[in-house]
């Protein structure tokens, strides 16, 4: 609620923490954390702002980490209309992105967070700071 998220599940396999950054708050997410929420009626595109701790670049057990938003239909179905990787040489730290939804019969966004290469969730926390619906 702090951030104005509202998904209707969530899978947060290593617990729940708001973070006070210097782009605002920002919810803690390990690799293999889940967000689901209802796509409204009408949508057209899904924004959202999300980061990583700084500091993990600095560990040499980090190997990298996705964000990825998948569409769910009524039969469970899944497909994935945004992808991105953070390697561990990456400099940037923060992220405004944003996705189109296509026309589909789907009703449900999956935002995802995955582990690295070596599928370890260690050091693989992304921060999510807004997400919302066009």
């Amino acid at each position: 609620r702090q951030l104005g998220l509202h998904p209707f599940s969530v899978y947060l396999p290593y617990g729940i923490e708001v973070y006070q950054r210097s782009v605002g708050p920002g919810l803690s997410m390990h690799g293999g954390s889940e967000l689901y929420f209802a796509i409204p009626p009408r949508a057209k595109r899904v924004n959202f702002v999300h980061g990583i701790n700084p500091d993990i670049l600095n560990f040499k057990d980090f190997d990298g980490l996705g964000v990825q938003l998948e569409l769910v239909n009524a039969e469970g179905e899944n497909t994935v209309i945004h992808q991105e990787w953070v390697s561990p040489h990456t400099k940037t730290t923060d992220w405004r992105s944003s996705a189109v939804i296509p026309p589909t019969t789907a009703t449900v966004l999956l935002y995802r967070i995955t582990s690295g290469p070596r599928d370890q969730a260690a050091y693989d926390q992304a921060w999510l700071h807004s997400l919302n619906f066009e």
